[in-house]
């Protein structure tokens, strides 16, 4: 398994249609993951996202969608880590990052075992990711792969708005951050 490092790709969902389909997008970031897997370079793919949408559209978790996709393409179960509880792309990091950390703890070669992240999604969304992962992972490489996607303009608007707020609140934890999750929060 490690052998001074665990190697996992973070898979990030971006939005679940109606009936529990997941987006275009997100299935460009599930087709990037999975090439890379392929590569052999690595030991996992953390697929990261829960319930964000109302019933009528969503009843799954995203990465649960995510991780069926994984396995019908014939990546074995033990290689998929699932993160189902996150509401947006503040907690998509920070509970991805524990769950990582917790998974190089139960190496037999801990603390030996450094964490070696690949971040996978698209190019607008990576820019945020970043901002916010840095407070997340302290010195761990960290490899940003875009998945290939471009936005039309009316979704590079909204991405740059969403930049603009991560950029002033990188912790997600101000105002608009909290009301963003409690408005997703379908539980």
């Amino acid at each position: 398994m490690c052998k001074g490092k665990i190697r996992v790709i973070l898979c990030l969902a971006e939005q679940v249609e109606e009936w529990n389909v997941l987006s275009k997008r997100t299935l460009l970031r599930l087709w990037k993951a999975y090439g890379l897997f392929l590569t052999g370079n690595y030991d996992y793919i953390l697929v990261s996202g829960g319930i964000f949408n109302p019933p009528k559209i969503q009843t799954r978790p995203a990465a649960h969608l995510m991780k069926e996709w994984l396995l019908s393409k014939s990546i074995k179960e033990e290689n998929v880590l699932v993160e189902d509880t996150s509401l947006d792309t503040y907690q998509n990091v920070a509970n991805s990052v524990e769950i990582i950390r917790q998974k190089a703890k139960t190496d037999m070669f801990y603390p030996l075992c450094k964490e070696l992240v690949t971040v996978v999604s698209d190019q607008h969304h990576l820019r945020r990711v970043r901002m916010i992962i840095e407070g997340h992972f302290s010195t761990d490489p960290i490899v940003y792969e875009d998945s290939g996607y471009r936005l039309p303009f009316s979704e590079k608007l909204k991405e740059l708005i969403f930049f603009a707020i991560t950029f002033c609140d990188r912790d997600g934890v101000k105002w608009l951050a909290r009301c963003n999750r409690h408005w997703r929060d379908q539980s």
